[in-house]
């Protein structure tokens, strides 16, 4: 068996630093959408969803942008919405799993989920990986951004 220890390389913590800001970007992003849908200030939509897990953001995100009428169906915001749920869910593995890296220098990520099961999958995951996601954070919140502003103007 590979002895393994915790020491993940400077590739791998500077990406999981550029996926944090990336989904801080989307999370806040998200309170300024629940304002434009409330058709509220910035102030009250922060006392209403800025302290809520992002995961509980999104879904009301989401209800809000569902009970809103849309002239041409389903907006865009549905699907946005959908692929930061599934980014910041990547960011929670990547942030509060158990991180181990084996004598071959492979970095691997435990995230124990317990939730009406108990499991704790193993999986390699590369700095690349990870930049990737934080990548795609960040055209998240740019085309959220860019939604935000598009509701906002006359």
């Amino acid at each position: 068996m590979a002895k393994s220890s915790d020491a993940l390389t400077s590739d791998h913590v500077m990406a999981i630093g550029q996926l944090v800001v990336g989904v801080s970007k989307i999370d806040l992003l998200l309170t300024d959408l629940a304002s434009v849908l409330l058709g509220t200030g910035i102030i009250l939509a922060i006392a209403a969803i800025h302290d809520k897990p992002m995961a509980n953001k999104i879904d009301t995100v989401k209800t809000l942008a569902k009970l809103r009428r849309w002239p041409t169906g389903d907006p865009e915001i549905i699907n946005l919405l959908s692929e930061a749920k599934r980014v910041n869910d990547y960011r929670n593995t990547i942030v509060h799993g158990h991180w181990t890296v084996d004598k071959e220098g492979e970095a691997y990520v435990v995230r124990f989920q317990t939730r009406g099961k108990f499991e704790r999958p193993k999986r390699a995951i590369t700095a690349e990986e990870i930049l990737q996601k934080a990548r795609q954070a960040d055209d998240i919140a740019n085309r959220l951004g860019a939604l935000r502003d598009k509701l906002t103007s006359p």
